[in-house]
């Protein structure tokens, strides 16, 4: 490995349910790959979809989704009221 492939490695901590875990551990067994591992793959996935999702506009019209659906669960009659 030259020094161009040599990569730092940063851990990243959080918690799961039992649920989750027996999860990752059966998949990661299945792969042949460690928890970390598949972890890691998990998060560098799920970002690279993420940023794409963020190039095409989704998050942030998602976000305006998400401001109405709190301000509805905030006063729900209010602004009922005004839509009529």
């Amino acid at each position: 490995m030259n020094k161009k492939e040599i990569q730092q490695k940063f851990t990243v901590c959080g918690r799961v349910d039992e649920k989750v875990f027996n999860r990752l551990n059966k998949l990661a067994g299945k792969a042949g790959i460690s928890q970390s591992r598949l972890i890691g793959n998990m998060i560098e996935v799920s970002l690279d979809y993420l940023e794409f999702m963020d190039q095409i506009g989704v998050i942030a019209f998602t976000r305006v989704f998400d401001d109405m659906r709190e301000k509805l669960k905030s006063d729900p009659g209010r602004h009922m009221a005004e839509c009529h």
